[in-house]
């Protein structure tokens, strides 16, 4: 008999909706594979370990609630990460911290000369729109593809791809100068 760890995501989403029996240890299965990731994906959203806390939750809760009548493509890591993705959504919804990316970059400069690289990228996300910051986090951190993170944003891919390479030219734009700087230091 093979452990739930050598089963396809598919085989397991399937033994999920389909095996009341085993539903627990098919749930800790499921539950091992992903919370590292879906929980580094709602942090890295919402930047605060209660909110994120509270989005992986409700994000593992949802799914082990899941029945078989409810549509889920049959995708296991799509779907977790649409639901941690509602959930943060709903979370920034009820802080209301929409934000636009300042257009007086001087502020930004001056607040990053004393940060190490790594916070300084950190910042530089969270000045970008729930959206943009989002899909830079599903690409680069979580390293889903186009076709993966157009299910969870329910957006086409191309346009993905087009958002994405929008977002590295802001991101390098508002990162320049501290870059230039960082240059100058070493050499």
């Amino acid at each position: 008999m093979r452990k739930f760890s050598e089963y396809s995501d598919i085989e397991l989403f399937d033994e999920f909706l389909q095996n009341e029996s085993k539903k627990k240890q098919v749930y800790t299965e499921i539950y091992n594979r992903y919370s590292g990731r879906i929980y580094n994906y709602c942090y890295r959203i919402l930047r605060n370990r209660q909110d994120a806390n509270d989005a992986f939750s409700d994000t593992f809760v949802k799914f082990y609630e899941l029945t078989k009548a409810e549509q889920t493509g049959g995708y296991l890591k799509s779907y977790l990460f649409k639901s941690a993705h509602n959930h943060c959504l709903n979370i920034i919804k009820k802080r209301s911290l929409t934000q636009e990316l300042s257009e007086d970059m001087s502020d930004y400069s001056q607040e990053t000369e004393n940060m190490d690289t790594f916070q300084v990228v950190e910042n530089a996300l969270d000045t970008l729109p729930f959206y943009q910051k989002e899909l830079f986090i599903l690409k680069y951190y979580q390293g889903l593809g186009y076709d993966e993170i157009s299910k969870i944003t329910l957006t086409d891919a191309a346009i993905i791809r087009t958002r994405i390479h929008r977002i590295i030219q802001k991101l390098q734009k508002l990162l320049k100068p501290h870059f230039e700087d960082y240059k100058r230091e070493n050499i």
